[in-house]
């Protein structure tokens, strides 16, 4: 809204002149229109000064920040681009920006302005702060294979209380998957190769690849975070999905939380549809065939296929 009306400025500017017009016609006893004497009074006494110009400059500068991590967040994961793995990057962008604008507008001339500055970091800061309660967002980062571990210790190089807190959680995620049988994480095809093979033929096959040896009973995440960064896999879901032999515990880790989405907006969208698919000739569709219906939509929406 703030943009339309800065790009329709003259247009603005050129109405509230004739309205201005009007009113002084009238105050001068000046013959007039009924339809114009009607047209609403108020309207001259509503138009921006040059300062009031600037200022929604100012809020336009100061908020398409904010609007470019909500769409960077929105939707389903597509291409490199994983909405869950971008949160904590996006708020890092937002604080930079905020903390960046309370120095930069700190002697602005409107106080309302200034306040709303002040109060926008503030909640952000409270929001950043909450990202502590669950280590997905840390481990969002930490298990796309083009940032790892360098990228926390690059952003939070002066911060050793946040990054030490930050290894806690994320070990702590990894506990609940260290363990799990391979066999129940692996791809169902690659689990009944698993299941026939003994330890050391597991082991030997794992060998074969031309990738560090690691032992079916080794910590994967221990051995994958001294790797260096993969620039080659650009998406994560699609370097896991990869990788799923080879590391099939932290493979699923990370698919668990690649697939979460990082808004509501998605979720919220595939109930519109829903209700549109039940419609009142439908009415008698049940749960599991408008669950294959969504899902099969959303499925080839996306271009995959049933292998």
């Amino acid at each position: 809204m703030i943009q339309r009306a800065l790009r329709l400025r003259t247009a603005l500017d050129e109405l509230i002149q004739s309205e201005q017009l009007i009113v002084r016609r009238r105050d001068e006893d000046i013959e007039i229109l009924d339809d114009e004497a009607l047209l609403v009074k108020d309207l001259a006494n509503d138009g921006l000064t040059t300062r009031d110009w600037d200022t929604l400059k100012d809020f336009v500068e100061l908020l398409e920040p904010m609007k470019l991590a909500s769409d960077d967040l929105q939707g389903r994961p597509r291409g490199d681009h994983v909405p869950i793995g971008e949160v904590l990057v996006d708020f890092e962008y937002i604080m930079n920006h905020l903390e960046a604008s309370k120095e930069r507008y700190i002697r602005h001339p409107e106080q309302q302005f200034r306040w709303s500055v002040e109060m926008a970091w503030e909640k952000a800061d409270k929001y950043y702060s909450l990202l502590d309660d669950t280590p997905v967002f840390i481990a969002a980062i930490v298990l796309n294979p083009r940032r790892g571990w360098q990228w926390i210790d690059k952003r939070w190089a002066d911060r050793e209380s946040w990054r030490t807190a930050a290894r806690t959680a994320v070990n702590r995620l990894w506990s609940q998957y260290r363990t799990l049988p391979r066999d129940k994480v692996l791809p169902e095809a690659e689990a009944t190769v698993e299941r026939d093979l003994n330890s050391l033929a597991a082991f030997k096959r794992d060998c074969d690849s031309s990738e560090d040896c690691v032992s079916p009973v080794a910590d994967e995440y221990a051995f994958w975070i001294k790797r260096p960064i993969d620039h080659d896999f650009k998406s994560p879901i699609t370097y896991w999905t990869a990788h799923r032999v080879k590391w099939p515990r932290l493979a699923r880790m990370a698919l668990d939380i690649f697939s979460v989405p990082a808004m509501s907006d998605e979720p919220e969208r595939i109930f519109s549809l829903a209700g549109c698919m039940v419609t009142d000739r439908r009415n008698r569709l049940k749960g599991d065939a408008i669950q294959a219906g969504q899902c099969l939509k959303n499925w080839y929406g996306v271009g995959l296929k049933r292998q």
